[in-house]
């Protein structure tokens, strides 16, 4: 039988792997959910005894692998069977941290130690792929920023991890290391445009901003008990709801002109404009 300091050492190299790389490519990081899923196959066939924590329900790796099981069963009731079963596949990472959850047997397969390490290589991991993004728009020249420049995932998904990434900064970091990573998550979100980002970590601030607050800048902030904790969220997703509101009333509420509008992109290409649900086809020989 493998030893538990084995088996901790393999989970923990399982999530560094996961949160490396992350950022920075989908083939990397299904090499790296791979690797977890071969991890957590070992504990399922050859468990290791631990101390029961009840932080980590069976339910939730249920919940998880029956959203992939219902996926690839939506191929039997499908008019394309294919398309259902690319679904599946794209899904597998849930599947992945299904197998996680229930080799668990509803205790903890990672070390107190192993929690500060990952989140480490997380964020040094997306800050090197923040810093890269914004190195290569300069070098590339004008125009800076937008959805595009986020050149290895979607700006959505790495604008979201930032926000993933703050509230356990504030948890196992120090103040200072934490304020590098509201700074990293703030370029993230205004230099590649990524408006769910930013609205998600608005909302959570109710869990990382206490701890800009704090006069020890040494120790990370300690997370209150639930009650507060849900009650900051909630006061934090009210402000939220007022702030979005309140840009929706400040956009334009009339249609352009069409003749105001641009017939032709930067790069030649002639424009469709839909207004008031009618379709305006300006149309101009296209200049290569």
């Amino acid at each position: 039988m493998q030893s538990p300091l084995v088996r901790d050492r393999l989970w923990t190299a399982a999530w560094c792997a996961v949160a490396l790389a992350f950022p920075w490519s989908n083939a990397f990081m299904s090499i790296a959910t791979g690797f977890l899923g071969l991890v957590a196959l070992v504990e399922l066939a050859n468990p290791v005894r631990r101390d029961s924590e009840g932080r980590y329900s069976l339910w939730s790796g249920w919940a998880l692998v029956g959203v992939v099981l219902l996926s690839a069963c939506s191929a039997f009731r499908s008019e394309d069977a294919w398309v259902a079963l690319e679904d599946a596949r794209i899904k597998l990472p849930l599947l992945v941290g299904g197998l996680a959850l229930l080799s668990g047997r509803g205790r903890s397969v990672l070390p107190r130690y192993a929690s500060p390490i990952i989140l480490k290589c997380a964020v040094v991991s997306a800050g090197m792929a923040t810093l890269s993004v914004v190195l290569l728009d300069v070098l590339d020249g004008s125009p800076y920023g937008g959805r595009m420049a986020s050149r290895f995932i979607s700006h959505i998904r790495f604008g979201l991890w930032w926000a993933v990434l703050l509230p356990w900064a504030s948890r196992w970091l120090s103040r200072s290391e934490t304020t590098i990573v509201l700074i990293l998550a703030l370029v993230t979100w205004f230099w590649t445009e990524s408006l769910s980002g930013l609205m998600c970590g608005l909302w959570t601030a109710g869990w990382w901003a206490p701890m800009l607050l704090q006069r020890k800048a040494d120790w990370g902030f300690n997370w209150s008990e639930s009650k507060t904790g849900v009650l900051r969220l909630a006061v934090t997703g009210v402000f939220i709801a007022v702030a979005a509101f309140a840009f929706r009333m400040s956009m334009p509420s009339e249609y352009p002109q069409a003749e105001s509008l641009p017939r032709l992109s930067s790069d030649g290409s002639e424009y469709v404009h839909y207004l008031n649900l009618s379709l305006i086809h300006i149309s101009e020989p296209t200049r290569l």
